[in-house]
């Protein structure tokens, strides 16, 4: 489970016991498993389907009726629902030149993907208010359509914003003359 986040409602579990012992694990006080240690110790759990949201899991082993003490507990955060679509609350043509400067809200802390049509143009990081910002690169002149997906913490993305129309000028043509 990695950082203890996780959009994976049955996580594997995987820890080491007395060999050949009964390992029961737990969500708090509720017994939601039980695995054998192999003659090396290790054991694997699949849960059964855990709720969103924070779980404290611990395990005992018995060997001969007799059982251990309750393992530390792993906190573990279930998270299955993909965040809501970002907003773009702004765009502008960042001044003499052909970039754009986007910004938006998101899901706090959750990571965004900004495409200019179907081609990704950038990378964002909402804080923890949900607000970000990015500047595109160079851009041709003409008509763009900004969306913008989020990606939480679990794993778990969701759908493309609305589109954001922006038109970036054509450079002015030099003058003649005569």
């Amino acid at each position: 489970v990695g950082d203890h986040t996780t959009n994976d409602n049955t996580p594997t579990l995987t820890g080491t016991a007395a060999a050949n012992s009964t390992v029961k694990v737990f969500d708090g006080t509720t017994h939601i498993g039980t695995a054998t240690a192999d003659s090396s110790g290790a054991w694997t759990l699949t849960t059964a389907k855990l709720a969103d949201g924070s779980h404290s899991l611990t395990a005992t082993d018995t060997v001969s009726g007799t059982t251990s003490a309750a393992s530390s507990p792993l906190s573990v955060t279930v998270d299955t629902v993909a965040p809501t679509a970002p907003v773009e609350t702004g765009a502008s043509i960042v001044s003499g030149t052909t970039k754009v400067q986007l910004t938006g809200t998101a899901e706090a802390n959750s990571t965004l993907q900004v495409f200019d049509g179907t081609t990704q143009v950038g990378t964002a990081t909402a804080n923890s208010s949900g607000a970000w910002s990015l500047t595109t690169g160079t851009l041709a002149s003409g008509g763009h359509s900004f969306t913008t997906k989020a990606t939480d913490a679990a794993g778990n993305t969701g759908l493309a914003s609305t589109a954001l129309a922006v038109t970036i000028p054509s450079a002015p043509t030099a003058p003649k003359i005569a």
